[in-house]
């Protein structure tokens, strides 16, 4: 059986005008794209870096931040987050109702396209590329997903190829 979890009840109830973003949210290939995003971050951690050589994550397209957080969480324990969402309700939703208490997350309502990203100590996630320009990252170590999916007005960014992609 489903069940929508206690927070998201709360949050629907109190912004009824996005349920249908919400719900979107959690669409299946959603889930899967995080658990893919994690799973191959989990190798890369395992692999070729250690937990204490990043200070800090940078999150750009966050949405509502209750799938990545996290993911981010379980893998990292409690770093600091820089959360860029261009959607300020978004932001609001995530910071007051999904980590209303979490003081190691730090909210900036900012296109980040139009911020340099640099520090070598410093991971930068963005799993909502299609719908931005692309990122300007000098340095850091980058977690980018995208799709082609070009039917949805809002991806304005969409790539038709991983070299494409890269390119970027």
């Amino acid at each position: 059986m489903f069940s929508i979890d206690s927070t998201t009840q709360k949050v629907l109830k109190r912004y009824p005008h996005r349920a249908a973003d919400i719900a979107q949210s959690f669409d299946e290939k959603q889930v899967r794209s995080k658990i893919w995003l994690t799973h191959h971050l989990q190798q890369v951690l395992a692999k070729k870096l250690k937990d204490s050589q990043i200070d800090r994550v940078i999150i750009v397209g966050g949405w509502y931040g209750h799938m990545l957080i996290p993911a981010v969480r379980e893998l990292l324990g409690d770093i600091t987050i820089l959360f860029y969402e261009s959607d300020e309700e978004a932001i609001d939703i995530c910071k007051h109702h999904y980590f209303p208490d979490d003081k190691n997350i730090k909210y900036k309502h900012q296109d980040a396209t139009e911020v340099e990203f640099s520090g070598n100590k410093k991971m930068i996630i963005c799993t909502s590329c299609e719908h931005m320009k692309p990122l300007n990252v000098k340095s850091g170590i980058v977690l980018l997903q995208s799709n082609n999916y070009v039917s949805i007005e809002e991806h304005t960014n969409s790539v038709e190829s991983l070299d494409e992609f890269k390119s970027q």
